[in-house]
């Protein structure tokens, strides 16, 4: 039976394998992407970002601020970070964004750091995490 329809509809019946194929591929598309946000979110919450609460402040302040935040109880670290607003050109286009400075790690990778002219001071000032 399903030889004599095979024979009678070669086209129908190519499509109707066709279109089994695309379901059958976009259902598995699917669970891929699905799979990997949520890798992304546990990426993302349990290994990037750590923190519970974030404190930032409109202008610069003093690195006391770092040591008061430090001496809060159940304060596990202090991660400072400055933010400043830029206005990006290059001939007549311009972009606004911001540029993130976090402080130098204590072993720096890349043997950058506050030895090689890289002040790592004026870094913390803005935002607390």
């Amino acid at each position: 039976m399903v030889l004599r329809r095979l024979t009678r509809q070669p086209k129908r019946m190519a499509s109707a394998v066709l279109g089994i194929a695309s379901g059958m591929a976009l259902s598995v598309a699917m669970i891929g992407i699905l799979a990997g946000f949520d890798k992304m979110i546990d990426l993302s919450f349990d290994v990037i970002d750590r923190s519970d609460v974030t404190v930032s402040f409109n202008e610069a302040i003093s690195n006391k601020a770092i040591f008061k935040l430090q001496s809060l109880p159940g304060v596990i670290e202090v991660e400072p970070a400055r933010v400043v607003p830029v206005v990006l050109r290059h001939g007549l286009k311009s972009h606004r964004g911001a540029i993130n400075g976090l402080v130098a790690s204590k072993a720096p990778a890349s043997g950058r750091g506050p030895q090689h002219g890289h002040d790592s001071s004026g870094c913390g000032r803005n935002h607390f995490v």
